[in-house]
C-alpha cells in the first residue's frame, strides 16, 4: 500500500478506503518494508494514527540488503551486481538506492521511540524462520488478539523470482486483479540469488556496527552475529 511514503498525495480517504472490506474487524493493518527507515513516513504515520500499534520484524542487515537488491533488480529498479549497488551508495552517486542506510535499525528505532515517543514491538526474522509458531504467538500478544495457528508454516510464500518481461509486468500493474494474477504467474520465474559473500557481509556489518550496538542495547537481543 505504501501510503505514508509513495501514495501520501492520494489522501487519507484513499487510504481508509483500502480497508473497506475489513469492516467490523477488530484489527486491521498494513505492512511496508520501507516505513521504518523513512523519517518523513514515520512522522506522517505518527501524526495520522497516534494510537496504531507499531511492529517491526528485523533481519540481519547484510542478508536483508542483499535480498532487497535482487528484488529490485528483478523488477528493473537496479542493475549490475549487489557490490556495484553498494559502491554507488558509498560514493553517493545520484539516484543510488540506500541499501546500507535503510538497515541502520538502531538509528531508525531511536528516531521513532525517542523523538516521536512511540512504542515499537520488535520481532526477529530468525525467529520467523526457526520458530514461526512462537513468533506468531508474540505477534498475537502484541496486537491483543487471540492466538492463531499457521496452516502450514513450512510453505514458502515469498520465494526469489524474476520476470521474463519487466515491461509486461509494469504495464499490467494497474490491470484488474485477476489479469494481474494470471499474467504474473506466467511471467514469473523462480530463481536462486547469487550468494552473499563473507567479504560483502563484513563490508555492510562494519558500517552498521554502531547502529547494531544501539539496537542490541535497546532490545536486549544478542546481535553479535550481526557485527
Amino acid at each position: 500500500m505504501q501510503f505514508f511514503n509513495v501514495n501520501w498525495d492520494n489522501g487519507l480517504d484513499w487510504y481508509l478506503s483500502r480497508f473497506d472490506d475489513a469492516a467490523g474487524a477488530r484489527r486491521v493493518g498494513e505492512a511496508s518494508p520501507m516505513y521504518l527507515s523513512d523519517p518523513l513516513a514515520m512522522r506522517r504515520l505518527h501524526e495520522t494514527l497516534p494510537d496504531a500499534t507499531l511492529i517491526t520484524i528485523l533481519r540481519e542487515p547484510a542478508a536483508a540488503a542483499h535480498s532487497l537488491f535482487h528484488y529490485r533488480a528483478a523488477r528493473g529498479h537496479d542493475s549490475g551486481t549487489f557490490e556495484d549497488a553498494l559502491g554507488r551508495e558509498e560514493q553517493a552517486v545520484t539516484g543510488a538506492f540506500p541499501y546500507i542506510a535503510t538497515r541502520a535499525y538502531g538509528d531508525h528505532l531511536d528516531f521513532v521511540v525517542d523523538e516521536l515517543g512511540r512504542d515499537v514491538t520488535v520481532l526477529w526474522y530468525d525467529d520467523l524462520v526457526g520458530d514461526p509458531a512462537g513468533l506468531y504467538a508474540d505477534l498475537a500478544a502484541s496486537l491483543d488478539i487471540a492466538p492463531f495457528e499457521l496452516s502450514d508454516p513450512a510453505v514458502v510464500v515469498n520465494s526469489a523470482d524474476r520476470f521474463r518481461s519487466v515491461r509486461l509486468r509494469n504495464r499490467t500493474r494497474h490491470a484488474p486483479q485477476l489479469l494481474q494474477r494470471v499474467v504474473g504467474r506466467l511471467n514469473r520465474v523462480s530463481v536462486t540469488y547469487p550468494p552473499l559473500t563473507d567479504a560483502t557481509r563484513a563490508r555492510i556489518q562494519s558500517q552498521l556496527a554502531d547502529s547494531t550496538r544501539s539496537l542490541e542495547t535497546r532490545t536486549g537481543r544478542n546481535l553479535s552475529a550481526w557485527r
